[in-house]
């Protein structure tokens, strides 16, 4: 894998263990399936309870439209706050976004395609 792509990956899961860490979830669990043609991130949270008003925004956040042209750029604008601007800049680097609390778990499931496929 290319430098600037595992970075890239890097950052993605930072920022959805910081999202989650935000919430209060203590108790993390990561996947990463690294394919040819695809990178699929996934997290599992142990959170009692969330707001569906919260479950809803971080959601609409993670699956804003992805703009391959310009997500180097607009990463290097982000930075650590607790807004939700961040998860914002994640959706644009990536392409599908599942979010789910079921069961007292917080899921957050992300899929990048690589170009060219």
């Amino acid at each position: 894998m290319k430098a600037h792509r595992f970075e890239k990956t890097l950052r993605i899961v930072n920022e959805l263990m910081l999202c989650c860490y935000q919430l209060g979830c203590a108790e993390f669990h990561l996947d990463m399936d690294l394919q040819p043609t695809y990178a699929l991130y996934g997290i599992r949270a142990t959170l009692d309870e969330i707001d569906e008003r919260e479950l809803t925004r971080i959601s609409e956040c993670l699956n804003t439209p992805r703009q391959p042209e310009i997500e180097t750029n607009y990463w290097g604008l982000g930075g650590q706050s607790d807004s939700h601007s961040e998860l914002q800049l994640v959706g644009m680097m990536v392409d599908e976004a599942v979010v789910r609390h079921e069961n007292g778990e917080l899921s957050i499931q992300v899929k990048r395609y690589r170009k060219g496929r």
